[in-house]
């Protein structure tokens, strides 16, 4: 390192000015099988949706842990989950079931697992 270089410190911690917990970000998760866009309603209904424009496909991802987050619907301010059988559904409040594991793949997408049943293989795609 050269004198003048500026050093920044992003780690995180509970002295670290960069709180993972209040990492928040907007995005679609798109499904390039199907063409779709995930979509969560007000009523509870997630589904496919292949209207890129339509407000209720941006989602908020919030990072609640180092590579975990949770996905919030902007409009219906619900939260995506997954049950044991794999089926996507929404819950208006956070449980054990609507923490997805995030990793950036080698082709650059994201994709999301459910924390909870890691084991069974399924994934959502960014």
């Amino acid at each position: 390192m050269a004198d003048g270089d500026t050093v920044v410190d992003l780690s995180v911690g509970d002295s670290s000015p960069l709180q993972l917990r209040d990492y928040r970000r907007l995005a679609r998760l798109y499904c390039m099988n199907g063409g779709h866009h995930l979509q969560i309603l007000p009523d509870g209904t997630v589904q496919g949706q292949r209207e890129e424009s339509d407000a209720h496909t941006v989602l908020k991802l919030k990072a609640v842990d180092r590579g975990v987050v949770v996905i919030q619907g902007t409009e219906a301010s619900r939260y995506l989950a997954m049950s044991d059988e794999g089926r996507l559904y929404s819950s208006p409040t956070i449980t054990d079931e609507c923490y997805f594991l995030e990793r950036l793949e080698e082709n650059h997408y994201n994709t999301y697992q459910p924390q909870k049943y890691h084991d069974n293989n399924w994934q959502l795609d960014d």
